[in-house]
């Protein structure tokens, strides 16, 4: 399974850079960079900045997953999952699913 690092802590299911969700999906179906992808498992906390898990322990939080990908010229994607051992999350601040993004998105050449 890959290894998440997830920045989107106004994700209502980030937990400490972990996710309290059993797997994510990546999508980004025709990406050429990470900007053009985004976590669609993205889900705004009611809290505003304050994640709404309610976890107080890291270990609570997923930290390695089963992670689903439509992003098809990225070169992890191998049949609709990703193959990374470790992808980085991006979006601090996120209000929306679009302002997220797989900074290890990575081109196929």
């Amino acid at each position: 399974m890959t290894r998440l690092k997830c920045d989107v802590t106004s994700c209502a299911s980030n937990c400490e850079g972990g996710c309290m969700r059993n797997g994510i999906t990546v999508t980004g179906d025709c990406a050429t960079g990470s900007c053009e992808t985004c976590c669609s498992s993205f889900t705004l906390s009611r809290n505003g900045s304050v994640n709404a898990c309610g976890c107080n322990v890291p270990m609570e939080a997923q930290r390695h997953m089963p992670i689903s990908c439509t992003a098809k010229n990225c070169m992890y994607n191998e049949n609709g999952n990703c193959s990374a051992s470790e992808i980085q999350v991006g979006g601090r601040g996120a209000s929306a699913m679009s302002q997220t993004s797989c900074e290890t998105f990575n081109a196929r050449s």
